[in-house]
C-alpha cells in the first residue's frame, strides 16, 4: 500500500540514538513535530539489548513482522 500524505498533516521525526559506555546502555531521544502545528510528541529514555546468535532460517515466527510491503 503506497500513497502520498500531505506534509501539513504529517509529523516529522528527529531521532538521536547513542551508546553510553558508563551506564552500559543505549540512549534514545525522539521529537515529532509538524510544520503547521509545531511539536506533537516526543520521548527519551534508555534501554539495553540482548544479542542472540541465530542461524539463518531458525528465528522464531514471532520475531518477524506481521506483514510486509514491497516498496520501490
Amino acid at each position: 500500500m503506497d500513497f502520498r500524505f500531505p506534509l501539513r498533516f504529517s509529523g516529522v521525526a528527529e531521532v538521536c540514538e547513542w551508546y553510553d559506555d558508563e551506564r552500559r546502555c543505549f540512549g534514545i531521544e525522539v521529537r515529532v513535530s509538524n510544520p503547521t502545528w509545531g511539536p506533537l510528541f516526543g520521548y527519551h529514555g534508555s534501554f539495553t539489548a540482548n544479542w542472540l546468535s541465530v542461524r539463518p532460517g531458525t528465528a522464531p515466527a514471532d520475531a518477524y513482522p506481521r506483514r510486509t510491503e514491497r516498496r520501490s
